[in-house]
């Protein structure tokens, strides 16, 4: 045998020594096959990559404007709350005069009642 062959058991080809041109052949194209296979790949995990990481944008964006809406929200309800407030101090207020006025006038007829 030559030097450009190998024994069946180093390298099996149909239980004939494959020579190396052959050999070199199919291990260049096995090669390229896998080369595409992980290029096929890389390509996919690309994309899927890509949409996770749009799909966190998304959701970011999502929570953003939502935890703007809740402050927002928040904001209205110290107002309203705010508001609620001075009309019950008013509504006191006004009920303590009227409390005070109602004892004076009381006290004023007590008063002529008992003159």
């Amino acid at each position: 045998e030559g030097p450009t062959e190998k024994q069946p058991a180093d390298r099996q080809g149909c239980g004939a020594p494959v020579p190396d041109s052959l050999w070199c052949a199919s291990l260049q194209e096995l090669q390229g096959q896998i080369m595409h296979a992980i290029e096929e790949l890389s390509r996919t995990l690309e994309l899927r990559v890509g949409a996770a990481t749009e799909r966190i944008a998304s959701a970011e964006g999502a929570q953003a404007s939502q935890a703007q809406a809740i402050h927002e929200l928040e904001e209205k309800l110290e107002l309203k709350v705010g508001k609620a407030m001075e009309r019950t101090i008013l509504a006191a207020n006004n009920t303590d005069a009227r409390l005070s006025d109602l004892r004076s006038l009381f006290d004023s007829r007590r008063e002529e009642a008992g003159a």
